[in-house]
């Protein structure tokens, strides 16, 4: 936003008196009283609404001393002619420039007849018409008559008059409001040489319009002929002007925001607080020219990064937008967004999200909800629905803003390839790889393009390396970490910090490549450019704890576990103890204290992991109800290798034969449920919502539901597929089709939906049922039924896949074992336990039901990726 000084309009009030009474043609002080005397008498009234910032009492008294004036003079005499130009500045300055416009003509039109085309007042009033005419955007017939009043001054004055030179800035500004700024400069030229021959060059009128030149070349992009342009203009204000004069504040912030823009930020701060606060002594703490260098002194914070301070500073821009712009204007959407981020950075998600939906909310009632400004705020609120975990929501809004980026922007579109690595980031965050990668390759394509978005690149390529990290194809994802890091280098430096981030995310792939020492080299290197940043940045906390994992990896637990813990006071300081930004440094403890052998120590902290992983997953699993996607994954069941290290660290707590060895079962028992996925337990659970909903029409309602977002599902996914193949090869006419279908499901669910929230409000929890204990478990048995289940479990550090078994009688005590880590002993070490349990001889070994399929269980997401492993978790009853 440019910040520069402005002039009043046209004529300093002080002059406007006196202009009426040349208008009017007093001849002596003391005339008689009459018609003429009258109207000047009421032109002066009016006036003084102006002054006082009354406008529209000024137009209702101008409106009766009009039908005075036209009665007694007519509508053809100067004195008439001035009051029409008092009754345009009425309207104008309440805004109504349509109403104003041939009030302003008529004023013209008497001057031109009385006075002709070379007296000031004549210039006056195509002055007035000119600048109407702009403020309605009518640009074309505006500028003849800009230019028409400077002839007529030169003709009434001469070429070098002050009057001259006002009517040259007077068309810069013309110019400057067009957006033509480099030629608003040169014409402004025009007028600080005239005004300097007749001022003076260290005249306060003249040193402004030089101030205003400096911005307008600033604003051209001509930095090099602004910048010592505002440091002449300062120089001479310095001398001329006090020190706290607003014009010298107003040079000083245009100078700040030059070399901010720069890179220059240690002067650009001091000139930013310098204009602050003269503003603040001499405007108040409510002005829009304070909220100004606030925002500026944001943007500088935010670009040293600082930005605690830069929340503050546009926060209190934010109160002063609110105030004097209104609550749902462009000045406070902008300063929404600027907090919002800042919020985002500081890791405040909810508060960002707070701000993002609001800014939503402004820019769907000024601009439509399918403009651009409306796809930003909803791509904003995706990144921070997802610092919170919320995936179901977050991808909601970034297909609303792929939608609108893919219609806005056009497929080939930087803002649209982001849009497409964002979905597809939580695509692969979700293990749904098949629908990820085409939009990740294809967002890379977009990136590869041109020169202009390599940097662009770099970010699609390390979001392709984690997504083939998040299959185990670690090779792939090497190649494209590599070529990130290798550009970045390139484009940003090798001691950048974005450079250290791609080094960051090298050094996970070295780990998972078991090739620890590079990853040690990495990171240290990392760390090493991320050393001068604040000791609570999330860098320099990530380059700590990836240091931990590297310990870890190279046995060297007790190193870990001392940095792990480093991470957690760190987090706790900066978020609370118990913030769900401290799960992973929990559940990073506990594998630590683990392999330490402390197993109470390590239960301890991964309960609190998983505690915090259940936060999470409760508020992502009541929006992915409403979602329709379905696909949406439990947050725990991303999570699932800390669910398998707590089961490991209960058995390891209280060994076989220990007394509390049955209190350790059930709770492990009611872990491993918790990150169980499979197709029979999705059956089962749409099988019990149909059971429990009856046979009537509610029943009805809840198939069709069903039905529905099975079809949206489906639909969903050929419209991801059909938006990842390149323009030139897409079908748009199925594209259509695709989304129609998708809209058409969308409004039936939403109906159907309304139906059961008052008919059956349980219905969305029994989509998802909870674990079971034992009792719950022997509620269900026959008399004559065991129920059996056993779950794989994920290597934690020098500890291999390790299978467990739970055996459930209807009556007496539940038998926990784990057996030999090796699937292919899994049959006949089940066979084993029935024989033990007196099954196997003296009936077939046939399971009743059974969740028959193993399912890939999703690890981890990709901030922090985990090996993929095969969970096999099967529940028989026997």
């Amino acid at each position: 936003m440019r910040d520069r000084f402005r002039t009043a309009r046209a004529i300093v009030k002080t002059a406007r008196l006196a202009l009426l009474c040349g208008a009017i043609g007093v001849s002596s002080f003391g005339a008689a009283a009459g018609p003429a005397e009258d109207a000047g008498t009421d032109a002066a009234a009016i006036q003084r609404f102006l002054d006082a910032g009354k406008p529209k009492d000024g137009e209702i008294f101008a409106r009766d001393a009009l039908a005075r004036a036209e009665a007694a003079l007519g509508p053809d005499t100067l004195e008439t002619a001035n009051l029409y130009r008092l009754m345009g500045d009425t309207l104008f300055d309440q805004r109504d420039y349509a109403a104003a416009e041939p009030w302003f003509r008529k004023a013209l039109a008497v001057r031109r007849a009385r006075l002709g085309d070379s007296h000031a007042d004549t210039a006056r009033s195509v002055g007035d018409l000119a600048v109407t005419l702009k403020s309605m955007r009518k640009f074309d017939e505006a500028e003849p008559l800009y230019r028409e009043a400077i002839d007529i001054r030169v003709r009434a004055f001469g070429a070098e008059h002050e009057e001259v030179a006002k009517s040259w800035f007077r068309l810069a500004r013309f110019h400057d409001g067009k957006g033509d700024y480099l030629k608003a400069a040169e014409i402004l030229e025009t007028a600080v040489a005239i005004g300097t021959k007749a001022l003076g060059a260290e005249d306060p009128l003249v040193i402004g319009w030089e101030g205003e030149r400096a911005a307008m070349l600033f604003d051209g992009g001509d930095t090099a002929a602004a910048e010592p342009a505002y440091r002449d203009v300062i120089g001479r204000a310095e001398r001329v002007l006090a020190p706290d004069d607003l014009y010298l504040a107003t040079f000083r912030q245009g100078l700040s925001n030059l070399l901010r823009q720069s890179g220059r930020f240690g002067e650009a701060e001091t000139l930013n607080r310098a204009a602050l606060a003269t503003r603040l002594a001499k405007l108040g703490p409510e002005h829009p020219a304070v909220a100004s260098s606030l925002e500026s002194l944001g943007r500088c914070m935010e670009q040293t990064d600082r930005p605690k301070e830069a929340f503050d500073a546009y926060s209190q821009a934010l109160a002063i937008r609110e105030k004097t712009a209104g609550a749902e204007s462009p000045p406070v959407a902008t300063m929404l967004t600027r907090v919002g981020v800042v919020e985002l950075w500081l890791d405040r998600n909810i508060d960002a999200e707070r701000s993002f939906r609001r800014l939503l909310d402004i820019e769907v009632k000024l601009h439509g909800p399918d403009s651009a400004q409306a796809g930003d705020a909803a791509r904003w609120i995706a990144n921070a629905l997802k610092g919170q975990e919320r995936e179901a929501e977050a991808e909601i809004f970034a297909k609303r803003a792929l939608a609108i980026s893919e219609v806005t922007y056009g497929p080939d579109h930087v803002i649209t390839a982001y849009d497409l690595i964002s979905l597809g980031l939580m695509f692969a965050g979700q293990q749904r790889f098949d629908e990820a990668e085409p939009m990740l390759v294809r967002a890379l394509e977009v990136m590869d393009m041109s020169e202009a978005t390599r940097k662009h690149a770099i970010a699609a390529r390390t979001v392709l390396s984690f997504a083939k990290l998040s299959t185990n194809d670690f090779d792939t994802a090497s190649a494209y970490a590599e070529r990130a890091l290798a550009d970045s280098i390139e484009l940003n430096g090798a001691e950048h910090s974005d450079t250290a981030n791609m080094m960051l995310s090298l050094a996970f792939i070295r780990m998972y490549q078991n090739r620890p020492d590079e990853a040690q080299k990495l990171a240290d290197e990392a760390g090493r450019i991320f050393e001068p940043l604040p000791v609570q940045s999330r860098a320099y906390i990530r380059t700590i704890s990836l240091r931990g994992s590297i310990a870890l990896k190279k046995n060297r637990a007790a190193e870990a576990l001392g940095l792990f813990e480093r991470v957690r006071d760190m987090l706790s300081q900066q978020y609370g103890p118990d913030n769900v930004e401290l799960q992973s440094a929990f559940s990073d403890i506990g594998k630590a204290a683990f392999a330490l052998g402390d197993y109470a120590e390590a239960v301890a902290n991964l309960e609190r992991s998983t505690a915090m992983i259940e936060r999470i997953a409760e508020v992502n699993s009541e929006m992915a109800f409403t979602s329709r996607t379905g696909d949406i994954e439990d947050a725990a069941v991303a999570r699932g290798a800390v669910f398998d290290h707590l089961v490991k660290a209960y058995d390891r707590l209280s060994p076989e034969g220990s007394a509390d060895r049955a209190e350790a079962a059930e709770k492990a028992f009611l872990v491993a449920q918790r990150v169980i996925e499979s197709e029979a337990a999705t059956a089962l659970a749409q099988m019990a919502a149909r059971q429990a909903a009856g046979t009537g029409e509610l029943a009805g309602l809840v198939r069709e539901r069903q039905d529905l977002v099975d079809l949206w599902r489906a639909e969903d996914r050929k419209l991801t597929a059909l938006l990842a193949v390149p323009p030139d090869k897409r079908d748009e006419r199925r594209v259509e089709e695709v989304r129609g279908k998708l809209a058409a499901a969308d409004r039936r669910i939403g109906d159907i939906d309304a139906a059961l929230q008052s008919g059956f409000p349980d219905f969305a929890e029994l989509q998802k049922p909870g674990a079971l204990d034992f009792d719950a478990v022997r509620a269900r048995l026959a008399d004559d039924e065991v129920l059996l289940l056993y779950a794989d479990t994920s290597s934690l550090g020098a500890t291999d896949f390790e299978t467990y078994l739970w055996a459930v009688p209807k009556v007496g005590p539940v038998r926990w074992i784990r057996l030999a880590p090796s699937t292919r002993q899994l049959s006949s070490d089940v066979r084993t336990l029935r024989e033990m349990m007196g099954w196997g001889r003296r009936r077939a070994a046939r399971p009743r039901s059974a969740a028959a399929r193993p399912a890939t269980a999703a690890r981890g997401c990709l901030r922090r990726p985990t090996s993929s492993t095969r969970r096999r978790s099967r529940a028989w009853r026997t």
